[in-house]
């Protein structure tokens, strides 16, 4: 069958509205080709406002007259005047790199008050950085040149040109005499001591008053220990592993848990609202700086680079809450310090410190022992419960010093790592647990290791079933969790 011609009138009709679909589509287009790497107006950012002095400048706004006059170069930084690298990182050019600035925090533990900023700098060496400090009903703010404390270990590789690199930015912020000591409650990283500055942090943990003591407890709780998990960035659904692990360490004394999130699946950000609400999980929500950002944070991808970058969210953890816990362990979800049937977290520690009465320690280092899926001859569980159904470990731990994990002092760390303190007010003092205990570091994995099919912990392997005492409580209370969110079970 033959189409008839189109006439002159449905042909201009076919163009119109051609014309009108292109149109749309050109509006709808991207604006830009590329991705920028600056943000220019962070309120449109789902923004974390913890890092962000909102209290100063609200205090600016509703007493002005204390604020007026000032003799100074600088200005303090309103929030159009800031620069974002990414959400959760403002952005500060350096000649030949960037400083990535993450968040900034009051630190007297020593003699001398400090404030401590966390970044990532790709330039080495780190330039001249100064601190342009801010206190309360003052607007001149004390510029301090800020000392960049390397937080990783030079011996493994590194600094790297080129490379996001973390550092710990340590200002002193001593008001000079005769003047009044007071806590500053923000502060701004420039590369001259005059200048404007295009970023600013809220000094966490600081008193907006002049009592800074009440700060400080004249007495630390030795019994309050919290665990630091390293950003999660997991497509998968782990929410029942997940709810294993934290009923675990609830049950042996952790007091919280702080987890810092990239990308979760739907059910397991269920599960972290659920333990929120309880007040047992605090989450964060993070974002990789730019060098990172569009990477894959996948097992076969990471190397020493990546291990580096997950530093930052583990001293934000230890400096967020100086003076909340007195101990913390950095652990992943498949690694758990088991104590003895009878203790707990915090009595397996007294017990240990009071055995190191004469010194102080910096450290509790726990070795680490493989539980390997393929070298489970039964299962004292649900396979799902992975932790609690496996009990066949390996009989030696891991080499000293490889894969180790530590319960870390608060009151003396300065740098923290995955496995050990990178930097203490002195030279790290460090209890190594010996291999019998108490406690037992087990460390659960599918196989020997990324690349090896084949290892001892695979088949020297011993039965010992750590979890007894707690097994029977702690399968009916996943259970229970499971069934209230609506998530699948463990049968």
């Amino acid at each position: 069958m033959r189409l008839p011609l189109p006439t002159h009138r449905r042909s201009f009709f076919l163009i119109i509205i051609a014309s009108a679909i292109l149109t749309l589509t050109w509006l709808y287009l991207p604006r830009h080709p590329h991705r920028t790497t600056v943000v220019q107006d962070p309120m449109t950012l789902h923004s974390r406002s913890r890092l962000l002095p909102f209290s100063f400048w609200n205090h600016r706004s509703v007493y002005p007259e204390r604020y007026k006059g000032s003799y100074s170069c600088m200005k303090f930084p309103e929030i159009n005047d800031l620069k974002y690298a990414a959400v959760s990182w403002q952005w500060l050019p350096i000649v030949n790199g960037s400083v990535y600035i993450y968040g900034a925090y009051w630190d007297p533990r020593f003699e001398e008050p400090l404030v401590r900023i966390l970044v990532y700098c790709d330039v080495v060496p780190v330039p001249k950085l100064y601190c342009q400090l801010w206190f309360p009903n003052d607007n001149e703010p004390q510029t301090e040149l800020a000392t960049p404390v390397y937080g990783w270990e030079p011996a493994w590789g590194g600094p790297t040109m080129g490379v996001n690199e973390p550092y710990i930015l340590t200002c002193s912020c001593r008001r000079h005499p005769p003047e009044k000591e007071t806590a500053p409650v923000a502060v701004s990283v420039v590369t001259a001591p005059c200048g404007d500055a295009t970023n600013v942090l809220d000094v966490q943990n600081a008193p907006f008053d002049e009592e800074i003591s009440k700060r400080t407890p004249p007495q630390r709780n030795n019994s309050s220990i919290a665990v630091c998990l390293k950003w999660l960035h997991y497509r998968s659904d782990i929410s029942a592993s997940l709810v294993e692990w934290l009923q675990l360490i609830k049950h042996f004394g952790a007091e919280r848990v702080y987890i810092y999130i990239v990308r979760i699946h739907p059910n397991v950000r269920k599960v972290l609202k659920y333990y929120e609400d309880q007040g047992f999980v605090v989450v964060t929500e993070i974002d990789h700086p730019p060098q990172i950002s569009g990477l894959k944070q996948s097992r076969g991808s990471r190397d020493f680079r990546d291990l580096r970058r997950e530093l930052l969210p583990l001293n934000d953890c230890l400096y967020r809450n100086l003076f909340r816990h007195s101990w913390l362990l950095a652990i992943d979800l498949d690694e758990i310090i088991v104590p003895p049937s009878s203790e707990t977290w915090p009595s397996m520690i007294g017990a240990e410190i009071a055995n190191r009465s004469d010194r102080v320690i910096d450290a509790l280092v726990f070795r680490n022992y493989f539980v390997l899926d393929g070298a489970q001859k039964d299962l004292e569980g649900p396979a799902k419960a992975r932790i609690l159904s496996h009990t066949w470990r390996a009989i030696a731990p891991s080499p000293p010093g490889s894969m180790v994990k530590s319960f870390i002092n608060t009151s003396t760390v300065i740098a923290m790592h995955n496995h050990l303190p990178m930097s203490c007010d002195r030279q790290c003092s460090y209890h190594d647990v010996p291999p019998e205990g108490p406690g037992r570091l087990l460390h659960f994995r599918e196989k020997c290791s990324y690349d090896n099919e084949d290892c001892p912990e695979l088949h020297d392997v011993m039965k010992e079933d750590n979890f007894a005492s707690w097994r029977a409580t702690v399968l009916q209370e996943i259970r229970h969790v499971l069934r209230s969110l609506d998530l699948e079970s463990l049968e």
